[in-house]
């Protein structure tokens, strides 16, 4: 994925959140490795803040903390992936099909523990919240894959930044794709992601 960035008119830079502290290599070019702990954020924004484009691929409450460290200087690019904004809103997005499965599933599996669970993860949302609208703001770039989506996201997150798109293919040239034995196969979307209502294809399909 850091080919993207690499070009002969720039230094380019890699930087991997990871447990692994193994040194790694990516095309050619050593890679930068801190341990994703909130006792690093300080070293990491130490270590962001000389470059003039920081992009972050995938946006969180930690990657949000680093954002809004960097100084004002420093344009952040921020490598859309989906699940970021999705994930936030998800119910707006479930067509009816899904709506109904999910809930027949919730009929029969209700318990008091799962009742509790889901108002805890609801309050932490919250408080987290605060940072990532944050985080958002202080983006100078969204890449993304189509305008469109991004169009309807902004209907929800005024605060995206400007856009610009990016090739499907170049994130995907140097992966390794599985060999399938199969006949007679087919794929349906590309995650088990609910919001993308797999469902309603797998109607039309029948």
């Amino acid at each position: 994925m850091g080919d993207a960035f690499l070009s002969s008119e720039f230094e380019n830079q890699l930087l991997y959140l990871s447990n692994n502290p193994e040194p790694q290599v990516y095309g050619g070019n050593p890679v930068k490795i801190f341990d994703k702990k909130q006792n690093a954020i300080a070293s990491i924004i130490q270590f962001c803040s000389d470059f003039d484009l920081v992009v972050f691929y995938s946006l969180d409450t930690y990657l949000g903390s680093i954002m809004l460290g960097l100084p004002p200087k420093t344009k952040v690019a921020w490598r859309f992936f989906g699940f970021e904004l999705y994930y936030k809103n998800k119910e707006k997005y479930f067509s009816e099909t899904t709506k109904k499965i999910l809930l027949e599933e919730w009929n029969s599996k209700k318990t008091v523990f799962k009742t509790i669970k889901k108002f805890l993860v609801t309050f932490l949302r919250r408080e987290n919240k605060t940072v990532f609208l944050k985080a958002i703001s202080r983006c100078n770039l969204f890449l993304g894959l189509y305008e469109e989506e991004y169009k309807l996201l902004k209907k929800d997150f005024p605060q995206l930044p400007y856009f610009i798109p990016v090739s499907l293919l170049t994130d995907l040239e140097d992966t390794i794709l599985p060999k399938l034995n199969k006949e007679n196969f087919f794929i349906v979307g590309h995650n088990r992601l609910i919001w993308n209502n797999h469902f309603d294809i797998l109607q039309i399909i029948n």
